[in-house]
């Protein structure tokens, strides 16, 4: 169960690290994963405000479609054979 719990972790740091160097490709005029770089776009309760779940939503959404890529059987857990399926599917050699 420790080993499913850091893995997870491992895998939702990683996605999140992808998401922001992604959002920050975007920053040199190409989309990346915002939507748009006009703020009345992403504020979607339209107060001039944005908060961390706005500003967030499409990134968690991306997070949340490579999670779900990963965890093949959909039971909310990425297990170890899932995750060697993911590394050997990109020709990553297994670290363990």
């Amino acid at each position: 169960m420790k080993t499913i719990r850091l893995m997870t972790i491992t895998i939702l740091v990683f996605f999140f690290g992808i998401s922001l160097s992604m959002a920050g490709y975007g920053y040199h005029h190409k989309e990346g994963l915002m939507r748009s770089w006009d703020m009345r776009v992403v504020d979607t309760n339209q107060d001039n405000q944005l908060t961390f779940e706005e500003y967030s939503a499409e990134q968690i959404e991306h997070l949340r479609t490579g999670f779900d890529m990963i965890d093949t059987d959909q039971n909310g857990v990425i297990s170890e054979d899932e995750w060697n399926a993911l590394l050997k599917v990109h020709g990553v050699e297994n670290p363990s």
